[in-house]
């Protein structure tokens, strides 16, 4: 059987699919037994593919390997994954955890982030001047008749209450009042 130049330059171009991303773990050095993390892919001056500039054709690829060959870390990292799975944490838990993981300076970024976006969320709703907004809106609401009988009213009960409070309790304070 011939294969004629079209063939051959169809099998030539083939390309051999790796199941291999960043951060995948990999097996390097003479007997395969080096455990590195992918960080970056590229190719070498002759154009061949490397993996954190080793070539790519002298290493194992852990997680395509059985688990009784993996690495000790490896198997550890999958046992706690397993455990982790498996644990059911209370909101409390997780609280107590972050603050134990978190430093003061991660607590206050994440304050300043926060800051940041809620300034940026009140300037798109209020504009920049939130305290001029804020001074027109209640202006706006007294200026309304039923808003000041409310506020009237409202302001009666609680004169009446704290009276009726200290008439009670702590009449020697009413007595110390000079009219």
């Amino acid at each position: 059987m011939r294969i004629t130049k079209g063939q051959l330059r169809r099998v030539i171009q083939e390309v051999m699919e790796l199941d291999l991303e960043v951060g995948d773990v990999i097996l390097t050095g003479k007997f395969k037994n080096k455990r590195k993390v992918v960080k970056d892919f590229g190719k070498d001056d002759l154009g061949q593919p490397t993996i954190n500039g080793i070539k790519a054709l002298t290493f194992r690829i852990e997680k395509m390997m059985p688990k009784d060959k993996w690495s000790k870390e490896s198997k550890e990292s999958l046992e706690f994954a397993k455990k982790v799975n498996e644990v059911k944490l209370t909101k409390r838990q997780l609280r107590k955890i972050l603050k134990e993981a978190l430093t003061k300076t991660d607590i206050g970024e994440i304050e300043r982030i926060s800051r940041k976006q809620a300034k940026s969320e009140i300037e798109k709703v209020v504009g920049k001047n939130f305290s001029k907004a804020v001074k027109n809106e209640v202006i706006k609401q007294l200026k309304d008749r039923a808003t000041k009988q409310e506020i009237a009213d409202i302001s009666k009960i609680v004169i009446k209450k704290i009276y009726r409070s200290l008439a009670i309790d702590k009449s020697f304070i009413i007595d110390q009042v000079k009219v």
